[in-house]
């Protein structure tokens, strides 16, 4: 272990010393900012949460102030409850609704394909059939 004036650079030879010319006055680059519609997309966004900020404030303060004109608070926690539960309800009809939806596609996808196999079989035969009976009209036309 070499210490101080005793430490030799030599041993560690991947780091040279500053004035082994190299070159300090040139900066790296500086990573440039997005821009384009990058830019636009996160201005936008920003916006946005602006105005949906304003929006919760005034609704706060609308339910802050029926709060206090009428004076009784539960009556009004009571409606919002009301409200959310009915707004959960249709949420879940919805997604209930969807299911069924997804699940009527899905059986007329299998109808479909099921038809298109019977369909597929019925051509198959009909070719087996014509090709049967050009079979038999050669073994009349040799007999």
């Amino acid at each position: 272990f070499f210490f101080g004036s005793l430490y030799d650079r030599s041993m560690m030879p991947n780091k040279r010393p500053r004035d082994e010319g190299q070159d300090t006055s040139t900066k790296p680059a500086k990573r440039q900012k997005k821009g384009g519609t990058e830019m636009g997309l996160t201005k936008q966004r920003r916006e946005r949460r602006k105005e949906m900020h304003k929006k919760l404030k005034a609704a706060k303060a609308e339910r802050k102030s029926k709060d206090e004109t009428v004076g009784s608070r539960q009556e009004h926690q009571q409606e919002r409850q009301k409200e959310r539960k009915k707004m959960q309800k249709m949420a879940k009809k919805k997604r209930k609704e969807q299911k069924k939806r997804g699940k009527k596609e899905v059986k007329e996808k299998e109808k479909k394909e099921e038809t298109e196999k019977t369909e597929q079989e019925k051509r198959e035969k009909q070719e087996e059939k014509k090709k049967e009976k050009k079979e038999m009209e050669k073994k009349e036309k040799k007999e």
